[in-house]
């Protein structure tokens, strides 16, 4: 192999394994990644960091394990593993940053939803997740908060929250 090739697949490997987190120049870390995230769902209620666990029924653990995948330029992709694939889509979304002032470093927002099916395999709701998630200052943790919506096919909105804790994938 010459030494051009070399070069370039050592500098593609480089390059592929970045995670977001400590960037060289001094730039802070950003959300984009892979995160394995525990999510754990509560009641409706003003703070829901505080609000009243829902407790897990009919096999469904919570809390419970997902995935976040932040990709580059706001597309964001949720995986959930409360309910089996063929109970629920994956989650199809965006994020952004939250503000532009120096306070607002390491905080987002983010919007996605979902389809839920019934014991039959027809679609019986969407739901809609809209939430706010802080990066830890080192950016490899995140925590934050969530309002869901479910709203079934006749039009019936049952609104709850979850609480979020993150870990990003890393090499």
């Amino acid at each position: 192999m010459n030494k051009l090739a070399l070069l370039t697949c050592c500098a593609a490997v480089g390059l592929s394994s970045h995670t977001g987190t400590a960037l060289a120049g001094g730039k802070k870390p950003t959300i984009e990644g892979a995160w394995e995230i525990v999510v754990t769902l509560r009641q409706n209620g003003p703070d829901c960091s505080t609000a009243e666990i829902i407790p897990g029924g009919n096999g469904a653990a919570n809390p419970f394990p997902t995935f976040y995948s932040y990709h580059e330029g706001g597309l964001l992709s949720e995986y959930g593993s409360r309910a089996s694939p063929a109970h629920r889509t994956p989650g199809a979304g965006v994020w952004r940053q939250a503000g532009k002032r120096k306070s607002d470093a390491g905080k987002y927002a983010i919007r996605y939803t979902f389809l839920t099916f019934d014991g039959s395999e027809l679609q019986d709701a969407r739901i809609d997740v809209r939430g706010d998630i802080s990066l830890a200052a080192g950016g490899d943790k995140l925590t934050g908060v969530a309002r869901y919506v479910r709203t079934d096919l006749s039009g019936n909105a049952v609104p709850f929250c979850s609480t979020i804790d993150g870990t990003r994938i890393t090499f």
